[in-house]
């Protein structure tokens, strides 16, 4: 069994959905509010990038798990196309 799947049985979906959540909110109120003109880029700016990316890809295979999964058995043919 590899590590992934130990931890992946152990966290919640809807914890893993926050913390995406959070690192997106958080990006984008340090690009919002940050307006001083003499901080360097990489004081605010690249934590703030890096925030985002993180939160785009833990927010969109977790909310295209959460989407295929909520379809019935009967219409997963349907569902799936959706998340694809």
């Amino acid at each position: 069994m590899s590590h992934n799947s130990a931890a992946a049985r152990r966290v919640r979906e809807n914890h893993i959905k926050n913390a995406g959540f959070l690192c997106a909110v958080v990006a984008a109120l340090l690009h919002a509010f940050i307006i001083d003109l003499s901080t360097t880029y990489s004081a605010y700016g690249m934590p703030a990038f890096v925030l985002a990316v993180f939160g785009a890809d833990v927010l969109y295979p977790t909310l295209s798990l959460y989407t295929a999964n909520s379809w019935p058995p009967e219409d997963q043919a349907v569902g799936r196309p959706i998340v694809n």
